[in-house]
């Protein structure tokens, strides 16, 4: 059933032959391991953030902290402006660019955009509409993905372990 060693995080219990296990002792073992998943996802949490901290105040996007290595990779992320894009859809209906009905869907009632339909629409327009659109948007920073890595040893031959925290 599992290649790995199952243990109770809560009693330490090593759990063999699942199969023959009663009901209850799984349910446990499995309400004690999403307990232990939400405590580990806090502390990864709470640790990634000090780790960026700590980059900031280097002003630095890599860092060598002992044997580990550091290192976030910076992401951004389009915003866009529904009302802007509004505007601009009315105007490219307006101009006769396109007709409304094949606009559709970019832009719902709660007024939230469509980033991927929004990004078809510029697709299919020409540059000076594609301009126009693109007034609707903006650019935030995101926050990246932290990657920590053991440093290689290269006297010592030990192999790389890297742990990936997307935020």
């Amino acid at each position: 059933m599992t290649d790995g060693l199952i243990v109770h995080p809560r009693t330490g219990e090593v759990l063999e032959r699942l199969d023959r296990l009663a009901p209850e002792t799984l349910a446990d073992a499995l309400a004690a391991v999403q307990e232990r998943q939400q405590q580990l996802k806090l502390a990864a949490g709470a640790l990634d953030d000090e780790l960026r901290r700590r980059l900031q105040v280097r002003d630095s996007n890599f860092a060598q902290f002992g044997d580990y290595e550091v290192k976030l990779t910076p992401r951004n992320r389009a915003v866009w402006d529904a009302d802007e894009l509004e505007q601009a859809l009315r105007e490219i209906a307006d101009a006769g660019v396109m007709d409304a009905g094949q606009m559709t869907g970019i832009i719902h009632t709660e007024t939230k955009v469509s980033a991927s339909a929004a990004n078809k629409l510029l697709s299919r327009l020409t540059e000076k509409w594609r301009r126009r659109v693109k007034q609707a948007q903006t650019w935030q920073h995101d926050r990246g993905t932290l990657t920590v890595t053991r440093s290689v040893s290269l006297l010592e031959g030990e192999r790389s372990e890297q742990h990936r925290i997307s935020g």
